[in-house]
Formats: structure tokens, sequence, C-alpha cells
């Protein structure tokens, strides 16, 4: 099967997956990991997601976005993001 049709098959498009291919991703990673979708995510959901003490990038897994994108809206909106490991403010409280 070419890589085209394995792009059709996956729904997913040729030019992304030779994008992925050019930057080092495996080429069955490259067909089946689907695309990150453009989601609009509220300023309120990111401050209700920074509650959750995860890391920045698994919220942003959580959210639905590009990690980047979510490190420019936690800096436009002047968050300060704890991350795993630290919770409501104290540094010091566990986690459960």
């Amino acid at each position: 099967m070419s890589l085209r049709q394995a792009a059709i098959t996956n729904n997913i498009n040729l030019s992304t997956v030779r994008h992925r291919i050019m930057r080092g991703w495996d080429k069955i990673d490259a067909l089946i990991v689907p695309p990150i979708s453009q989601k609009k995510v509220k300023d309120k959901q990111i401050i209700e997601c920074e509650k959750l003490g995860l890391t920045i990038r698994r919220s942003a897994v959580l959210l639905g976005i590009e990690k980047t994108a979510l490190r420019e809206r936690i800096k436009k909106l002047g968050i300060t993001w704890r991350g795993k490991g630290s919770r409501f403010g104290d540094k010091n409280e566990p986690l459960f």
C-alpha cells in the first residue's frame, strides 16, 4: 500500500504524514496519530485545568491544544502555573 493510500485510509492529510516523517516520526505513528485540532479553549477552562495540578504538557493534552499555545495563553492570562507536585499555593502540600 502506498503512503497516499494509507493516509486516505486513516483519514489523515498526506502532507501531514510526510511532514511528520521528515521530522523523524515512525511511519506507523505518522499514519495513526490524529492531528491536534485547533480547538477553541476558553480562559475559564484553562484556569480550571490549572487547579488540577498537572504539568503544562498534560494539561495541553487534556484541553486538546498545543503545549506552546497553552503557554502563550498562560502568559496572556498572567497565571502562575503550579504544575504537578504542588497544589493550591502550598508547594509542600501533598497531592493526596
